[in-house]
């Protein structure tokens, strides 16, 4: 089965955020996925994301055993 490709709403809704904020994300966050092009829209892969969030938890508990 293929991976979903989102745009960036639907990125934004994933995410609990707005559209800038995601834009943001790609500027800022080298561990963020890039988005792939699809005409001249760009699309994220629902895998990307899963996985990106699976990196954010895994920094969050490694940093809340650090204390």
């Amino acid at each position: 089965m293929t991976a979903q490709l989102l745009d960036v709403a639907g990125v934004a809704q994933r995410l609990s955020l707005n559209a800038s904020s995601i834009y943001r994300l790609l500027k800022k966050d080298p561990r963020f996925p890039r988005p792939v092009k699809l005409l001249s829209d760009p699309r994220w892969s629902e895998d990307d994301l899963a996985a990106y969030i699976s990196t954010l938890r895994a920094e969050r508990d490694a940093n809340g055993r650090e204390k």
